[in-house]
């Protein structure tokens, strides 16, 4: 799989990997592999920026609630599915999560812009404007 590692950036007291790979949606891991730091992988065949947007957002979203420890899931559910997860907080700790993404986002989003370009002028095949 086809993949451009955009950048690492500061996080809250964390600093998180960004990386743009084939297909759509996103991911992210807490230890992808031994010694490495937290990734979030965005798909960047994406039509539209506000599409990467999404993606970018709702994963340091739900990583941001994981490493506070408010994403929950039921503990004796038999699937474990990514559709489980109920996420749980006040309004102070919604104020932190939003300095956490607030961070993360001033800083890694001109840089994935950039990637999020560069790579759909190398893949696009049918000669459309990306919509930015």
């Amino acid at each position: 799989m086809k993949q451009k590692i955009v950048g690492v950036y500061e996080f809250g007291y964390d600093q998180v990997q960004i990386v743009l790979r084939e297909g759509t949606g996103g991911e992210f891991w807490m230890i992808p592999e031994k010694g490495s730091l937290p990734r979030i992988k965005i798909g960047a065949d994406c039509e539209l920026w506000r599409q990467v947007i999404e993606v970018f957002f709702h994963e340091a979203f739900e990583i941001a609630m994981t490493r506070s420890q408010l994403r929950y899931r039921q503990h004796d559910a038999m699937g474990m599915g990514h559709d489980g997860y109920i996420f749980f907080f006040n309004h102070n700790q919604f104020t932190d999560l939003c300095s956490r993404v607030g961070e993360l986002s001033a800083n890694a989003l001109p840089d994935l812009s950039r990637a999020w370009g560069k790579w759909n002028k190398k893949n696009n095949k049918s000669g459309k404007k990306s919509i930015i």
